[in-house]
């Protein structure tokens, strides 16, 4: 569930033979009781999954149960619905703030990238790419302009780099200086 105002948002449903089937994708209002199947969000696949709420956007993974699937998103002001981008394995957490949208993504199979999609401009951006990194599932999160994920420290000795972290810190304000990577390393796994 993702609550938004006074709303929640949930995916939820049933097959025929009474299974879980996350079809649709149900708003529940906090003030009046009502709950309602918003029937402009639609799957092309198995289930939806990890909606995403503001004023202006709805962004949902329509993920297939054999693996892959894309992020969907649905610009409220146009009521009109369009894909992001297709992910070919697992399941990435997305997080939206304002009309910026972030991930991590499996891309090979010993490759992450955190991704940055401007959802008004429909602009993608690789933010990093992950190497060999046991840090590759790692969620993103995006606070006040700044995205954040964890990586292996790369300044850790070799034997170590899958027990030592740095979390890195990326600022999307125009004012910063070339977007450099800043790294926190707590000298830990996180």
């Amino acid at each position: 569930p993702y609550r938004y105002g006074n709303k929640i948002y949930f995916s939820a449903g049933r097959d025929p033979d009474g299974g879980a089937h996350f079809k649709s994708l149900y708003e529940y209002d906090f003030e009046t009781g009502e709950q309602l199947a918003l029937a402009d969000i639609q799957k092309k696949n198995d289930d939806i999954f990890k909606a995403q709420v503001n004023g202006n956007w709805i962004v949902y993974l329509d993920h297939k149960r054999a693996g892959g699937g894309e992020i969907r998103v649905l610009d409220r002001s146009q009521n009109s619905l369009s894909t992001v981008k297709t992910y070919y394995s697992g399941m990435p957490t997305i997080v939206l703030e304002g009309d910026l949208l972030a991930w991590m993504e499996r891309t090979g199979t010993n490759m992450d990238k955190v991704f940055l999609y401007d959802l008004r401009n429909r602009e993608n951006m690789t933010a990093a790419m992950l190497e060999r990194s046991v840090f590759g599932q790692s969620d993103v999160d995006i606070c006040e302009s700044e995205v954040v994920w964890a990586d292996a420290d790369p300044y850790a000795p070799r034997e170590q780099t899958d027990q030592q972290a740095v979390i890195n810190s990326l600022s999307l304000l125009p004012s910063t200086e070339a977007k450099k990577v800043q790294s926190y390393a707590p000298n830990t796994h996180v």
